[in-house]
């Protein structure tokens, strides 16, 4: 029996359920973009500092974002979702140490932890409204 939950059509299901078609679209590119380059960057945010490459993780995230209401084709729409993961790498690296540098080392695991579960309860939350907004509004 195919393995699928609940979400929009696809997401979560197994290649079966989806028909035999592959990884759900869009998936490998934005989380290529979000995680493939961390270590690499690290050493941007060392090297030209938090808040300059805070401010092009938002920019390039902004401009993906934009980028996809008028894309078209297949590899435009990967090119901006890998875009968008990079821009939220970016942000997410130069804001977590922003966030360290502030912060006695005592007190920075805490932190870092905080910081996450904050982050995953806000996407969880988002997440949910979405689901019924996109519900009530079909």
């Amino acid at each position: 029996m195919p393995r699928t939950r609940a979400g929009p059509p696809g997401a979560g299901a197994s290649a079966e359920a989806r028909g035999g078609r592959g990884p759900v679209p869009g998936a490998a590119p934005r989380r290529s973009g979000m995680f493939a380059l961390v270590l690499v960057i690290g050493q941007i945010v060392d090297r030209f500092g938090g808040s300059v490459v805070l401010v092009a993780g938002l920019a390039l995230e902004g401009v993906s974002c934009l980028g996809l209401v008028w894309a078209e084709s297949v590899w435009a729409t990967a090119l901006l979702l890998f875009g968008l993961g990079l821009g939220w790498n970016l942000a997410f690296v130069a804001a977590t140490t922003a966030l360290v540098n502030r912060t006695a080392p005592a007190e920075r695991g805490r932190l870092v932890g905080f910081s996450d579960l904050s982050s995953g309860l806000v996407g969880a939350t988002l997440a949910i409204l979405g689901g019924w907004i996109l519900q009530g509004w079909g």
